[in-house]
């Protein structure tokens, strides 16, 4: 993959916007096309914007703002920007950093010393920027808690709190990636903390500095949004999203298309080093200062999304071809993010080209296993667990939630997935590998058998409690490796997938015996939040000895 610092940057995008393109007949047609796909006629919408080369070339409104009062979607509309707010938060950090008032690699507790008491490792600024922190996910902690954050009137006061009573981490920080909002969450105490002054104060004066005097966040819940976008979800009928939770940095930023195009022509025109050095790819992982790198066919591309109840929101960007698109949408049924990359993509499909960007296929092909020595499941690190099935002597692709589909064969170990015979997958008996041009190679490794001893089967059976959370788990053995989990929020189907490991609703628990052998705890994993400790306890509520 390419990578390229603050220098690389600016001169990629000061070289690009000297050359200002409006849009020529076909790419405004073919633009247009993609817009109206999209059904807004008396239902809530979408807003979308091109800057190309410093210019804003295309901006357009489609749809209703607020469904009871028959208001369009205009120029003047708000809309929740959810995690596109994540580029913002970082850059007011890089602005304090250059500022010399921060170190981005000094521990977070040099400049917050009472945030996150009980975790003893050192978790620097820049961990937090770049979700290497492994602090776990507030939103998934109150999940786990049992109730939905959009309920309530949640503050970041609320997130530190829940966060000051976690005793341990997802991972070591600095030793691997994921997305967490309780990092931005935390730096934007951080900005508050060195600027002395509340964290919706400061950003409404760093956005003035650019000309986006509609951009906010709300001081406190109950605040009004001026020419705010009511959010939609549409069932039988349309469903207003809750807008109860105000939490400032991670997202529930309020913003205009207009502000957002504005920043975009700023970025394209290299103004300031802030504005570029934002840009820039870290020097570990694909995550920089609110901000996802990724290279489509060779092209640089800069990129975020947002999701916030039914509020989306995508931010797309070229630096060599000086091209951003922004799309922002008050409708749950509208695919915001697919818009946005069909609408990058006809412009810069020149430049993209068509060479595979991976591997297609193994170096080497081995010999072909019997089918019994390739049944079973796997997992990938950090991912999904698929199963190896066999039907009437023919293998199947198993994975929750989707149809299964049958691996075709076609050299030695070497198959094909029927549904697209693209997608490669190389069968080698402990592990197998996945192959796609468009997509890194995925290495999944066989998971431990599930053991026949009924006994065993049965003791993990009882119920576990986490103290952070005040949540609490009952497993109840149903038959054979089936089971019945319920949670703070209701009952699920499990089932063992390797010895002592059950997979639930997307959910992993993994349960933890001592000497004896006799079950303590499991460690529960789910989403963004990993190794959450739970202990088994008696019918009292005890903790077992």
């Amino acid at each position: 993959m390419l990578r390229w610092g603050i220098t690389t940057v600016l001169v990629l995008w000061c070289s690009a916007a000297a050359h200002a393109q409006p849009l020529s007949e076909a790419e405004a047609i073919a633009i247009a096309a993609v817009v109206d796909e999209a059904e807004t006629q008396n239902a809530p919408g979408i807003a979308v914007g091109i800057v190309r080369g410093g210019d804003v070339v295309f901006e357009q409104y489609r749809g209703l703002a607020d469904l009871s009062h028959n208001v369009a979607i205009g120029p003047e509309t708000r809309f929740n920007l959810a995690s596109l707010a994540k580029q913002f938060t970082a850059a007011m950090v890089l602005d304090l950093s250059q500022a010399g008032l921060i170190d981005l690699d000094a521990d977070i507790r040099t400049y917050l010393p009472d945030v996150l008491p009980e975790i003893d490792q050192p978790i620097t600024v820049r961990h937090l920027i770049e979700h290497r922190s492994g602090l776990r996910d507030v939103y998934d902690l109150w999940s786990l808690s049992g109730f939905n954050w959009y309920e309530r009137a949640l503050t970041n006061e609320d997130a530190i709190r829940l966060l000051a009573q976690q005793r341990d981490l997802n991972f070591a920080p600095g030793s691997a990636h994921l997305y967490s909002n309780s990092n931005y969450i935390v730096l934007a105490e951080l900005v508050a903390a060195i600027a002395q002054e509340p964290f919706a104060d400061h950003a409404a004066s760093f956005f003035d500095r650019y000309g986006m005097s509609a951009t906010r966040w709300r001081p406190s819940y109950g605040t009004v949004v001026p020419h705010q976008a009511e959010a939609y979800y549409r069932f039988d009928d349309w469903f207003r999203s809750p807008d109860l939770a105000n939490l400032h940095g991670d997202g529930f930023l309020w913003t205009t298309l207009a502000d957002q195009l504005q920043y975009e022509a700023l970025v394209q025109d290299g103004s300031g080093t802030l504005l570029m050095a934002a840009q820039a790819r870290p020097d570990v992982g694909d995550y920089g200062y609110g901000l996802e790198h990724d290279v489509h066919g060779d092209v640089p591309r800069i990129s975020h999304v947002g999701s916030t109840g039914a509020y989306n929101a995508v931010v797309i960007r070229y630096p060599e071809q000086a091209v951003s698109v922004v799309v922002m949408g008050n409708n749950a049924t509208l695919g915001v993010v697919p818009m946005a990359y069909r609408i990058a993509d006809l412009l810069v499909a020149e430049d993209v080209g068509r060479a595979p960007a991976y591997p297609s296929g193994p170096e080497s092909i081995g010999p072909r296993l019997a089918n019994g020595d390739v049944v079973g499941r796997y997992e990938q690190e950090g991912g999904s667990i698929i199963a190896i099935t066999e039907r009437d002597g023919r293998l199947f692709r198993e994975l929750a939630g989707r149809d299964p589909v049958e691996l075709l064969h076609e050299d030695g170990n070497l198959f094909a997935y029927a549904s697209n015979t693209d997608l490669k997958i190389q069968l080698e008996g402990e592990r197998f590998r996945i192959f796609l041009p468009s997509k890194p190679v995925a290495t999944f490794v066989r998971l431990a058998p599930v053991p026949d001893d009924d006994a065993r089967l049965a003791s993990i059976e009882g119920a576990y409690a986490n103290d952070e959370t005040g949540a609490v788990l009952r497993i109840e053995r149903t038959s054979g490796t089936d089971y019945r989990v319920t949670d703070m929020r209701g009952v699920g189907d499990a089932q063992m997938i390797a010895d002592d490991d059950i997979f639930w609703n997307g959910t992993r628990l993994r349960f933890q015996r001592d000497d004896d052998g006799e079950v303590t705890r499991l460690l529960y994993t789910s989403g963004r939040l990993a190794n959450v400790e739970f202990l088994r306890i008696t019918d009292a509520g005890l903790a077992s000895d």
